[in-house]
């Protein structure tokens, strides 16, 4: 019988961005001054902050059997992706986000909840507890 995975620590304090960074997620978002640039960064700390929540846990892993040793790329995409999210989500006038003909507008906290809860790069990263 191996060792129990060991996972990082929940929550993390940190005023550094840990997954992303603020020059990755401009240039997702095609923004290519200064002006914005503490706004983004408050935006990834926020989204990393949720991912861990998500997740119960932080990445790289800790302790004597870590799963993860490294950032996983999924988790690096998936924090940028979020951090436009949070990031849009402020700046969207009367809290909209987008409209569509069909189904009218789309408030900007259900696109932010959709990037977090139900991207596909979330799967596989939950921390389980329980007996196997």
């Amino acid at each position: 019988m191996s060792d129990p995975v060991t996972f990082g620590p929940f929550p993390v304090q940190t005023e550094t961005p840990r997954y992303t960074d603020v020059a990755t997620v401009k240039s997702r978002a095609g923004i290519n001054h200064a002006e914005s640039d503490d706004a983004i960064e408050a935006a990834i700390l926020a989204a990393e902050y949720a991912i861990d929540a998500f997740n119960n846990r932080s990445f790289p892993d800790e302790g004597d059997n870590p799963e993860w040793t490294i950032v996983p790329p999924a988790i690096a995409n998936w924090a940028t992706d979020a951090a436009l999210a949070v990031f849009k989500a402020g700046q969207a006038p009367l809290g909209v986000g987008n409209s569509d003909a069909w189904i009218g507008a789309l408030d900007t906290q259900t696109i932010t909840e959709q990037v977090l809860r139900h991207h596909p790069l979330a799967q596989g990263f939950k921390a389980r507890f329980g007996v196997a």
